[in-house]
């Protein structure tokens, strides 16, 4: 107990988790403390977008990830290219505005949980410069 006084447990993690090399774990690491939107595709193909809700205790092996969506589709089988098919942004806004306060107490309730064994690739998701490169692809297709 005393040594929780001398390390801080946040740093600890941080610290466990780049000496482990773990880089999925570090991508999820860096989302949950910045606040910031990963992009996870499974084997199957589909993905989501959203905020990461839950962190990593280096006691216990990974099994599942859990992400607050605000999108998910599929990838392209010949394109990969993301083909989205629901916005929860939009439900979200919605229910505030019909419950100001609504995902604070509600968030777990659409929380999506992901098997790690299940993950084909995940990455930080800027939506901003995700339109970027939509603009670009758009240009480089005319």
């Amino acid at each position: 107990m005393p040594l929780n006084w001398v390390f801080r447990r946040d740093a600890e993690l941080r610290r466990a988790i780049k000496e482990w090399g773990d880089y999925l774990e570090v991508l999820f690491d860096g989302a949950l403390n910045d606040t910031r939107q990963v992009s996870i595709t499974t084997k199957s193909g589909k993905f989501y977008i959203g905020f990461i809700t839950r962190n990593f205790d280096p006691a216990y092996e990974r099994k599942y990830v859990t992400v607050l969506p605000t999108a998910s589709g599929y990838r392209d089988t010949s394109s990969q290219v993301f083909r989205f098919t629901a916005n929860y942004t939009k439900v979200y806004q919605q229910l505030l505005e019909k419950e100001p306060g609504f995902l604070l107490t509600h968030a777990e309730d659409f929380q999506i949980v992901i098997p790690v064994a299940e993950i084909r690739s995940a990455n930080v998701f800027d939506p901003e410069v995700y339109e970027l490169f939509r603009a670009e692809e758009e240009v480089g297709a005319a």
